[in-house]
């Protein structure tokens, strides 16, 4: 290759050839003349050659380098070109291939001064290229970052100004990050690390190690806890460690940190039957309330308790709760514990209200079960239609004082209202049809006697004279029971009967002196009732 000094100087050669006259006189290094063409056009024409030469080489050089100095070289080619042409041309005018000459070094030297720029830009892309890679390994993937120097170390201290370090020399065993409170360059960056555990959530954000110039050499770790001060240094607690890491004492390294988002509400103010804790989006009024003290949760509806839940068990309130389908078994209870441990479905009644509750009385009911279906265009409750199990109270209630009586109702074909078939009294007796009445009562004897089947049974007084007894004052039909007589000491006593009552089988009373007899009826219907005696004994 051809140097640019040597180019040069035989670019200056050739002006030496011509001076701007042609007389040989007054050129004596010139072309013509003694001394010329035979000693001067060898020489002329190798530098013209080496000019050429040279600009090719710098051509050549340059293009590789930068279109501008590739456009440069074009130009000196272009004078070289022009220079050979005066050469073919030399012959008949030396003053044109003397001017060529002068064209070709100055166009050499432009060429020259253009190889020096290009090579001063390559320089400088060159450089901002290497930083442009540095700024972008130094965010690591993570932004904002703040640019650290890397330690090696793992003790519980201080890793000096601008260093950083973890707990482990493991990637996944590190559970903490000490980095000293000034960054690489020294400015404070104590604010920017107490604000990476602001976050409520269990895990604050991702924290992300990268290498400033080695984009292979990183590591992610999940921040929990709060920043801890260690004086002079801050103390980040870190889970869930990966990445290849690979950093070696020294090596630039940007740490950066994304902040997770707050964790949602866990926990909201006890609030009132108004203004639930926790209430519905546009609903004021309904939500979640605890209105009922600890260990309790009570749901409200348009500033109404419906439902109340605490540890004892739930206590419902409102108009009625709807079970959606689920199974054949919508509603069930499982209670575990010892054997006399109750796994039963609670009601409850008083009259009053909820918030001031007053005794129920007699005949109140107190609650039960009603089976209903559906007739093609409607719902039935039981007491329209179906089956109801009912409880009363069978008394004015007080704290001494709570009987009951227990009635079942069925429905009769093509009617819609329950019948009452079936009352277990206070008493524990069993009543077939009718309302609920005592146990048998005693009563005197009389002549005439007119029984009340809706009130009770009876047992009859010693009879002391013959006795008639009159139809009943009630007929509740399917009733059935007994009535029990006995003879006085003399005995003889007779028994009749009026007209709606029928015999089924023995109507003769035992007569002897001191004998009972017992007579079974059934009321069958209305002003119809029918009996039977046994006695003997």
């Amino acid at each position: 290759m051809t140097t640019l000094a040597t180019m040069l100087a035989a670019a200056q050669r050739l002006l030496s050839y011509y001076n701007g006259d042609e007389k040989t006189a007054q050129n004596p290094g010139g072309l013509t003349g003694v001394g010329g063409m035979a000693d001067n056009w060898d020489p002329c024409i190798q530098d013209i050659g080496t000019v050429a030469q040279g600009m090719g080489d710098v051509y050549t050089d340059l293009s590789a380098k930068t279109t501008a100095a590739a456009g440069s070289a074009t130009a000196a080619a272009g004078s070289a070109d022009a220079a050979h042409t005066s050469e073919l041309a030399a012959a008949g005018s030396a003053g044109s291939a003397a001017g060529s000459a002068t064209a070709a070094s100055g166009s050499a030297t432009a060429a020259a001064n253009s190889a020096g720029a290009a090579a001063g830009s390559a320089t400088a892309a060159a450089t901002s290229a290497t930083l442009a890679g540095q700024y972008a390994a130094a965010a690591g993937g993570s932004i904002p970052s703040v640019r650290m120097t890397w330690d090696t170390a793992t003790a519980d201290a201080d890793p000096g100004n601008g260093k950083v370090r973890l707990n482990s020399a493991t990637v996944a065993a590190a559970t903490a990050l000490y980095v000293d409170n000034l960054d690489a360059s020294g400015a404070s960056i104590t604010a920017v690390l107490d604000r990476w555990t602001a976050s409520t959530n269990t895990v604050k954000g991702t924290l992300r190690i990268a290498h400033r110039t080695d984009a292979t050499k990183w590591l992610e770790y999940q921040v929990t806890g709060t920043v801890v001060d260690g004086t002079g240094y801050r103390k980040i607690t870190l889970t869930g460690g990966t990445g290849p890491g690979g950093f070696a004492a020294g090596d630039p390294v940007a740490v950066g940190f994304s902040r997770a988002g707050d964790a949602g509400s866990s926990s909201f103010a006890p609030g009132t039957t108004a203004a639930p804790g926790w209430a519905v989006t546009g609903d004021s009024n309904t939500g979640l309330a605890q209105v009922a003290g600890a260990d309790t949760i009570s749901l409200v509806a348009g500033g109404v308790e419906i439902g109340r839940f605490g540890v004892t068990g739930p206590t419902s309130y409102g108009n009625s709760v709807t079970h959606s389908e689920v199974n054949e078994w919508p509603v069930y209870s499982r209670f575990s514990g010892t054997g006399s441990g109750r796994s039963h479905v609670l009601t409850q009644k008083s009259r009053g209200t909820r918030a001031a509750p007053t005794a129920v009385l007699s005949g109140d009911v107190l609650g039960g079960l009603a089976v209903g279906g559906y007739d093609g265009a409607a719902y039935s409750f039981g007491w329209n239609g179906g089956v109801e199990i009912t409880a009363l109270a069978s008394q004015d209630w007080s704290g001494t004082a709570r009987g009951t009586r227990l009635t079942f109702s069925t429905t009769p074909n093509n009617t819609t209202s329950p019948i009452t078939r079936l009352t277990i009294d206070q008493d524990g007796a069993f009543i077939f049809g009718g309302t609920a009445k005592a146990k048998q009562a005693t009563i005197a004897y009389a002549s005439t006697i007119t029984l009340d089947f809706v009130a009770q049974d009876y047992v009859i007084g010693d009879l002391t004279g013959p006795l008639v007894l009159a139809n009943p004052s009630g007929y509740p039909v399917g009733q059935r029971g007994e009535i029990l007589l006995h003879e006085d000491g003399t005995g003889g006593r007779t028994v009749s009967f009026a007209g709606n009552w029928f015999k089924v089988g023995k109507d003769v009373v035992n007569t002897t002196a001191g004998k009972y007899s017992v007579i079974t009826y059934w009321v069958v219907a209305t002003n119809v009732v029918i009996y039977s005696i046994a006695g003997g004994a």
